[in-house]
């Protein structure tokens, strides 16, 4: 073990985390993280494809599945190359957060992450930066807590499975992260056109009650009481 893993290894959840996913025979289904193989052989029959960092354990999984296409590589940089319906994942802590975000403008059905519950929490309860971004994109639901005891070797913090569904409509804050390289106020001027069809004159008008040094503050580096100030204050 050269990447500080923790595999999955409890199969009852296993088996809810699949059942979560509702994955038909017809459904493009990607699994990050494949690890050993304990997520992926309970995997109903679909068009699977396992996504691996490690070479040794890719090409375990690759005699172990050989129904299955197993990629060897950086999940964050495959799941922006592989079309799929549904995403399972019992997710690398290092890169949950970047994983969310890569989630936000990909198009899917349906996701199973396991997650670090604080994260987790931090997503569902809307009030940090990402949980109130991610609110914009997905709807994210708690379904299943996973005790460290899951994972071998066993980590420092305790674990939860969310299920994730992205959102149809569109939002201020959606439009906002959309040009998060952007000053909020030229994003925000750019997002009040778009959804509600002003010119720019009038959307500029919609921003007046918000600070004036908000608006020179790039979207990126927004925090969450300014995020959460546009989204209470502009719709």
């Amino acid at each position: 073990m050269q990447l500080d893993q923790h595999f999955l290894i409890d199969e009852n959840i296993c088996i809810e985390i699949v059942k979560l996913a509702a994955i038909t025979e017809a459904d493009e289904v990607l699994e990050i993280g494949g690890g050993k193989g304990s997520l992926t052989r309970h995997l109903p029959k679909c068009n699977a494809t396992i996504c691996e960092l490690d070479k040794e354990l890719a090409s375990q999984l690759e005699k172990k599945f050989p129904g299955m296409k197993v990629i060897q590589g950086d999940g964050l940089e495959i799941i922006e190359n592989v079309k799929f319906d549904v995403l399972v994942s019992a997710v690398p802590y290092s890169i949950a957060e970047p994983l969310m975000q890569a989630l936000f403008i990909i198009k899917f059905r349906t996701a199973v992450l396991v997650l670090p519950r604080k994260f987790a929490q931090r997503l569902t309860e809307k009030s940090s930066t990402i949980g109130i971004i991610a609110d914009a994109f997905l709807d994210a639901r708690a379904c299943l807590d996973v005790p460290r005891s899951a994972f071998d070797p066993v980590p420092d913090v305790d674990s939860t499975a969310l299920l994730l569904t992205p959102k149809k409509e569109d939002s201020v804050i959606r439009q906002l992260w959309l040009q998060k390289d952007k000053k909020a106020k030229n994003a925000l001027r750019e997002a009040l056109v778009r959804l509600h069809g002003l010119t720019m004159r009038q959307a500029e008008g919609r921003l007046s009650p918000l600070p004036k040094p908000l608006g020179e503050v790039l979207v990126s580096r927004l925090d969450e009481s300014q995020l959460a100030l546009i989204r209470d204050t502009i719709s």
